[in-house]
């Protein structure tokens, strides 16, 4: 585990302040689908550390972009990976790994 990996929530809180309430906020929220829901879950996935990590993302997903899953580029994805956000979404860390790790 690196601590370095953890660099992506200030990304997104920077993106957030600069995008949140604009015309972009719909582009926002898939990023932070597909960068902290998705990508960053597979990441953090791998090691024991990260599952506060996890929790976290899940957490700000449920705080800033309730409403998720109405994403009109999200609702373009693989079933599949629908799947894996929602896993991560309600904390399903040990079947995360079970069918991801």
């Amino acid at each position: 585990y690196n601590p370095k990996l953890a660099c992506i929530f200030d990304v997104v809180n920077t993106l957030k302040e600069k995008l949140y309430d604009t015309e972009y906020r719909t582009e926002l929220e898939f990023l932070y689908i597909e960068h902290l829901l998705h990508g960053a879950v597979l990441r953090f996935l791998k090691y024991e550390e990260g599952k506060k990590d996890i929790e976290k993302i899940s957490d700000l997903i449920k705080n800033d972009f309730p409403k998720w899953r109405k994403n009109k580029y999200y609702k373009r994805q693989h079933w599949k990976y629908k799947v894996m956000c929602n896993l991560a979404y309600y904390k399903a860390i040990p079947m995360l790994k079970k069918v991801f790790g």
